[in-house]
């Protein structure tokens, strides 16, 4: 980072860890605080990190973190999510109030692949799988088709 890109970027560590940068020009950043100042005083930077349900969409705040000594190029862990939904970042200012000033929001973060999302009905034994699979292989001689293009082993 460091390009001054003006950008706000969330991504998965793990399953359990989001990391969160955001590279703001020093022209963005004097507007921010400009805004800050003198259209919205008493506005401090904000993180929230926003659960939403992959079933339903449904959305919710589940963490504020305040940044009292925001620059222009920073980062910031949230640890400990819940593998079991998904998340997006708002940044933005918040006031005392409870009042809360959107500047960017992050696409949604899917923790989970597309598999893990359904339970699926797949056989613990893997001993017959692996045997099974074995067994297929053996049978294939010295030409096999892989990944749709045949080969000779010859």
């Amino acid at each position: 980072m460091g390009n001054q890109q003006n950008a706000v970027v969330c991504l998965l560590q793990d399953r359990k860890n989001l990391h969160l940068y955001w590279d703001l020009s020093p022209e963005r950043l004097n507007t921010l605080e400009h805004f800050m100042t003198h259209v919205r005083p008493g506005l401090k930077f904000c993180l929230r990190l926003i659960g939403v349900n992959p079933e339903n969409n449904d959305r919710w705040i589940e963490r504020e973190v305040f940044l009292e000594d925001f620059s222009a190029l920073g980062n910031w862990y949230f640890r400990g999510v819940n593998p079991d939904l998904d998340y997006l970042v708002e940044f933005g200012g918040k006031g005392e109030d409870g009042s809360f000033v959107l500047f960017s929001r992050t696409p949604v973060i899917n923790l989970q692949a597309p598999s893990w999302r359904y339970k699926a009905t797949v056989s613990t034994d893997i001993t017959q799988a692996k045997g099974d699979w074995l067994r297929f292989l053996e049978n294939q001689g010295s030409s096999a088709v892989y990944n749709g293009v045949e080969r000779s082993d010859q």
